[in-house]
């Protein structure tokens, strides 16, 4: 049975689907602010500072509310999850192309789908389980016949992946106990708080053009952060997360664009397998309900 125009399944996909361009869009900014030669602290702290200047400016009548939260508790865990996952990230980004972290990555649908099972309770089908596994295959593809060198980036890039799980599991949990805006207000004084205890022994004082750069990772963090919550507010976890797949073509794209990065054969064959695993989720759609397929 085909999900109606609008319906939550669709319009969790389409969150998923755009906030995965915002955060290659993040980790983009993020990789050309630690190549302008901010260290990757001082990009993590800014992503998280600004973010939370920014809801003070523009919700100061609501801070009060956004501290009123059914379960503070896992609310600031999950913060912590973010924080966790953008600092492997933006660390990563320092040693891997934006492509090969993109890549290496894909492991976080496999650990939502698994994680969502064993804390959630949620059903996930055998068809998305093969789909997943079949995106997660692409890894292999993309590394070639050399495969990826073990080095701390790879490391670096497969923590970002489970912290990344968590905190999307972590979203689906909290998806009644709050609205977007407190849920993203938990995220960004969790992330300010952790970094700015270690940013002044990192610091490079910004000149304007550089305040500019820090400011995209929060904002791009900020807006994908918030279609991401909506995501696993209307459609379950084991449906979003392997849309996140799509991630990669936004990283080959900006990747070229921004660096000069040329993917190879295999990288571009890991991409087809990506694409063709998110559409076959899209046809079971079109069969069985998601709550069980």
């Amino acid at each position: 049975m085909t999900p109606a125009a609008g319906s939550p399944a669709l319009r969790g996909i389409g969150f998923a689907v755009l906030a995965g361009a915002c955060f290659v869009c993040m980790q983009a900014a993020a990789k050309a602010g630690t190549e302008a030669g901010y260290p990757a602290v001082q990009v993590v702290w800014a992503r998280f500072t600004l973010h939370l200047a920014a809801l003070a400016l523009l919700m100061p009548h609501r801070l009060g509310a956004l501290f009123r939260t059914g379960r503070p508790a896992l609310q600031t865990l999950r913060g912590g999850f973010l924080v966790a996952s953008t600092a492997c990230s933006f660390a990563a980004l320092e040693l891997l192309a934006l492509p090969e972290m993109t890549v290496i990555t894909f492991v976080a649908p496999l650990f939502t789908m698994a994680l969502a099972v064993l804390w959630l309770r949620e059903r996930v089908g055998a068809r998305r389980w093969a789909a997943a596994f079949v995106g997660f295959a692409a890894v292999a593809v993309a590394a070639g016949p050399d495969g990826l060198t073990a080095n701390a980036g790879v490391v670096l890039a497969l923590g970002m992946a489970l912290f990344y799980a968590l905190y999307q599991v972590a979203t689906r949990a909290l998806r009644h106990a709050a609205p977007a805006p407190t849920a993203l207000f938990y995220a960004a004084l969790a992330g300010a708080v952790a970094t700015s205890a270690a940013a002044p022994f990192f610091w490079r004082e910004p000149d304007l053009a550089g305040w500019g750069l820090l400011a995209l990772p929060a904002l791009f963090g900020a807006v994908g952060q918030y279609v991401l919550i909506r995501a696993y507010e209307t459609a379950p976890a084991g449906l979003v997360a392997p849309f996140m797949y799509i991630e990669f073509v936004w990283s080959v794209g900006l990747g070229l664009a921004v660096f000069g990065f040329l993917p190879d054969g295999w990288t571009l064959a890991a991409a087809a397998i990506i694409i063709a695993s998110g559409l076959y989720i899209r046809h079971r759609e079109r069969s069985a309900p998601c709550s069980s397929d």
